[in-house]
């Protein structure tokens, strides 16, 4: 498979959304280590990416599933049991990390500091995602990792969110039958539920609310 992918370095293919996308080109590549599993054949319509993972996991493929929370999930957990106090600590470390030698801040409870420190910390890699380095967040982010291993907060304990493959069916169909009038009618109607969001995500909105606070 490996030797496959690197004959394909050079290759470029249409993209379909509904059908020949990325999920079904990483079940073609599975197909060339086993020919056998017959998996494309499983979406001459639609390749949805969370069908591909079903299809995979039926056939035997998956041995465990370990969950990686997402930055942002890692930092709305952390901040979540920080009072409105210690939020705003959060973002004066993040920003400034001569915060840290502060009398007001050095007052606060050693248990309560790590959680802000780590907070902070989680905040500026957020904020990274997408972006060019920077050598003063790098500096920044450096600082507050060296403030993190003299006072560490406790490791965090997401539990793991239901998988998406589990979920609903991706469509559905529907069919009926009526009349109107004299006129007697059938169809027939297919729907994908398709979900996408245009909202500011959850962390972005948090750290704006805090702003706007100070």
């Amino acid at each position: 498979m490996v030797e496959h992918v690197w004959e394909l370095k050079q290759i470029q293919f249409d993209y379909f959304f509904f059908d020949e996308n990325c999920s079904y080109r990483l079940l073609e590549l599975l197909q060339v280590a086993r020919p056998s599993l017959r998996l494309t054949e499983q979406f001459p319509l639609t390749a949805i990416p969370t069908d591909t993972v079903k299809a995979v996991k039926e056939a035997g493929l998956v041995e465990s599933i370990q969950y990686r929370p997402s930055r942002e999930r890692e930092l709305l957990s952390r901040a979540e049991p920080l009072n409105p106090e210690e939020q705003q600590w959060v973002l004066k470390v993040s920003a400034d990390q001569k915060q840290l030698q502060a009398p007001a801040f050095k007052a606060q409870p050693r248990e309560r500091q790590a959680l802000i420190i780590d907070a902070a910390y989680r905040l500026e890699r957020y904020r990274a995602n997408g972006q060019e380095r920077d050598p003063e967040r790098s500096q920044r982010s450096f600082e507050l990792l060296r403030a993190i291993n003299q006072n560490p907060a406790p490791e965090l304990e997401i539990p793991q969110p239901g998988l998406p493959e589990d979920g609903h069916e991706s469509r559905t169909w529907q069919a009926g039958l009526g009349t109107r009038a004299t006129r007697r009618s059938a169809s027939t109607v297919c729907a994908w539920r398709i979900t996408t969001s245009t909202t500011t995500p959850r962390a972005s909105r948090w750290a704006h609310k805090l702003k706007s606070c100070k």
